[in-house]
């Protein structure tokens, strides 16, 4: 019997073959992503937020700016300063801008992939929920 395993390697165990297929890719930084984050910050539900108002009507002043653009590059593994709310001025322009600058990336991280970024201070518990909500 085959099984498929996204990114492992082939292993025969018991009579069982293992084949690797290629991961799920899924885009960078969609919108559904950078609002919860925003929501935290912002102390409002996800839902409350209308991504492509601006950030400055959102309520968004210079000190949550300042955490928001540090939260999201805790998320996704940028360096962006936050100079880049005022170029990309939307919930929507952000995301697509760090789609843009990200690429694609693997599919959401499972459960345990999860657990271990919040035990290596690489995810916030508030981070790690808003991964898993989206999980499906």
């Amino acid at each position: 019997m085959d099984i498929s395993v996204p990114g492992g390697p082939t292993v025969r165990e018991n009579g069982v073959s293992i084949t690797p297929t290629a991961p799920a890719v899924v885009p960078t930084a969609p919108v559904a992503d950078v609002v919860p984050v925003l929501a935290d910050v912002l102390l409002l539900k996800p839902e409350k937020i209308d991504p492509r108002q601006s950030f400055r009507s959102l309520g968004l002043d210079s000190l949550r700016a300042a955490e928001f653009v540090a939260a999201v590059n805790r998320v996704y593994g940028t360096r962006q300063r936050g100079g880049v709310l005022y170029e990309h001025p939307s919930p929507a322009a952000l995301a697509a801008h760090i789609a843009r600058i990200t690429g694609p990336r693997p599919a959401p991280m499972d459960v345990e992939a999860v657990l271990d970024a919040v035990r290596d201070d690489l995810l916030t518990v508030d981070e790690a929920l808003a991964l898993l909500s989206r999980r499906g």
